[in-house]
């Protein structure tokens, strides 16, 4: 996520944390400190980025530890309280709703139409171009949650029952050491290893680099998961991440 910094000083907020996710509860209070609500959506500061979809974008929380649970979790106070305390924000108009059926909130912050918004790296352009004066850090949790922070690497793997394990899981090994170089070097985006990270010097010089790598620092590591399946002779050993 990103934060309008000139915002946050005019409200007297302290900055959120750059090294671990705001639980909901907390998210909420921040965001009805700063936003500055008004009748007239185009006057409006709005706080704070509530989709639908961020309330489960951490599997966890949804199927539990193993992925293989919904009751316990997808019903949990926690979970339950996230929703409550987000929806609240949009139907209290502190964060945008139905404005974005008109724009999307990107734009909107570009447009400092709200203060903090869920967004990816790649827009970080923009935001500069724009001369805005903004921090990262990671998104909200639930209570009692780790830190999260999303790559969007969960569609990188391969089913159990496909046929062709060995290009697969290749291609999935190629993904998590030698593009790891080259990913910064073809987009915006920094290496996923933090170690790759420094050993090019990402970042040096670029405040805003730098601070996504503390971001990305302050998430939980990754966790490896050995698929047993059928390899061609030879093939190097392989593994997926998730």
């Amino acid at each position: 996520m990103v934060f309008n910094k000139d915002f946050f000083d005019k409200a007297g907020a302290d900055y959120p944390p750059v090294d671990r996710s705001l639980e909901w509860p907390e998210y909420a209070e921040l965001c009805r400190q700063v936003a500055q609500p008004n009748q007239d959506p185009t006057k409006a500061v709005y706080c704070g980025s509530v989709p639908d979809w961020g309330f489960g974008i951490y599997g966890k929380w949804l199927f539990g530890p193993d992925g293989r649970r919904v009751i316990g979790n997808m019903d949990s106070d926690e979970h339950i309280e996230a929703w409550n305390v987000g929806t609240a924000l949009v139907r209290d108009k502190i964060a945008p709703g139905q404005i974005l059926n008109t724009v999307a909130e990107p734009d909107l912050f570009t447009q400092k139409g709200t203060a903090m918004v869920w967004t990816d790296f790649s827009f970080v352009r923009d935001y500069q171009a724009s001369g805005l004066n903004f921090g990262i850090i990671p998104s909200p949790v639930q209570s009692d949650s780790v830190t999260f922070v999303d790559t969007w690497t969960t569609a990188w793997g391969t089913f159990v029952e496909s046929k062709n394990h060995h290009p697969a899981l290749t291609f999935l090994q190629f993904l998590g050491t030698e593009a790891q170089y080259i990913r910064p070097n073809v987009s915006v985006d920094p290496p996923l290893s933090l170690k790759v990270a420094e050993e090019i010097n990402y970042g040096a010089g670029d405040p805003i680099k730098q601070e996504y790598l503390k971001v990305l620092d302050g998430g939980p590591s990754p966790r490896c998961s050995f698929l047993r399946c059928r390899r061609a002779r030879g093939s190097p050993p392989m593994y997926t991440t998730r």
